[in-house]
């Protein structure tokens, strides 16, 4: 039996449904709930912005006093140091400012706009009719399709630079690469490194990290060298080693705490998968995961004041459930975007 669209929705009667079981076959009865719990979890799971944009739009060192949240079915921005609601304006989708602009969904003109500081349209109204891109090699920089005097536009442009943008054209750079320096597993289960120099050095264990220095071991204890002369460059006492995605830090463990060799040496009970600039500018050091979900290590060994299920790799966003939420640079500050 064929099952119409009006069958499907939500507001079927107990009654109806009882009916329809009856003439369907319990079979066909439990496939049309099955439908019905789909859709209300469909509907319920939609989000009124896209993540992608949001993600795309949040710079690495976003540290705004104005962001976008989201109140009563609509988004409005607002100054987190002064509380204010600014603008006096109501957006169907809102995104963070790239310097002077930011990227908004007008559902009065039923179309895209960019806004100033001041809130005002920098577009036409209702001509901004489509994002073509998101995934230029700039992050600032979106194509649009505009759509004015009956005729059609495709542009870049550049939140950032507050302005329309060229077409982007890749750098054709030849840089001569440079062979890896020959990590060898010997007969006897050592392994061997052949240094610049021509020399050989042999170990239990040589493992090419990254380009701070080569993760060596030695009595069941592990250190690291520099692959360039063999010199150790940290002590072999260590009882393991992480394999990190970061050129900057060598991290390994002794007893219960790992130790961070870069910029600086940090020790911590964490150990972090994602890490941060080492550097002066940027207070934060990385991004760990415990039992109660994911948190930011800070330099000065602070944390933020709770886990969340997902941090972006640029500690910008946070996400818990279906709830969106800011941490603006180098701060412990929680700033709502979304909350259900």
């Amino acid at each position: 039996m064929k099952v119409s669209a009006s069958k499907c929705q939500p507001s079927q009667s107990p009654k109806t449904l009882s009916v329809i079981s009856k003439q369907m076959g319990l079979k066909y009865y439990f496939l049309l709930l099955l439908l019905l719990n789909f859709g209300f979890s469909y509907s319920q799971s939609k989000l009124p912005f896209d993540e992608d944009l949001l993600l795309k739009l949040t710079m690495d060192y976003n540290k705004d006093s104005i962001y976008p949240t989201y109140r009563k079915s609509n988004f409005v921005y607002l100054n987190i140091k002064t509380k204010d609601t600014l603008f006096n304006k109501k957006f169907k989708e809102a995104y963070p400012f790239v310097g002077n602009s930011a990227l908004i969904f007008d559902e009065n003109s039923n179309s895209y706009n960019i806004i100033d500081r001041k809130g005002d349209f920098k577009f036409k109204e209702g001509v901004l009719q489509k994002i073509l891109e998101t995934n230029h090699p700039h992050k600032s920089v979106i194509r649009f399709l505009k759509f004015e005097n009956n005729s059609q536009q495709i542009f870049l442009y550049d939140l950032y630079e507050s302005k329309i943008v060229n077409e982007y054209i890749k750098p054709n750079i030849c840089a001569e690469s440079v062979p890896p320096p020959v990590i060898e597993k010997l007969t006897n289960g050592k392994y061997s490194l052949i240094l610049d120099n021509g020399e050989k050095v042999s170990y239990d264990f040589i493992k090419a990290l990254n380009s701070y220095g080569y993760i060596v071991k030695k009595n069941n204890l592990f250190g690291a060298i520099n692959y360039n002369t063999g010199k150790v460059i940290i002590p072999i006492r260590y009882d393991n080693y992480a394999e990190i995605n970061t050129s900057q830090i060598i991290a390994l463990k002794k007893g219960k705490l790992w130790y961070y060799y870069g910029f600086t040496l940090l020790k911590s009970k964490y150990l972090c998968s994602n890490f941060f600039p080492q550097d002066e500018f940027d207070k934060r050091f990385g991004i760990y995961k415990n039992q109660k979900g994911f948190n930011i290590l800070f330099k000065d060994y602070s944390t933020l004041t709770h886990e969340f299920d997902w941090i972006s790799d640029n500690g910008i966003i946070a996400k818990t459930k279906n709830n969106y939420y800011f941490i603006p640079f180098n701060t412990k500050k929680i700033v709502n975007y979304y909350e259900r």
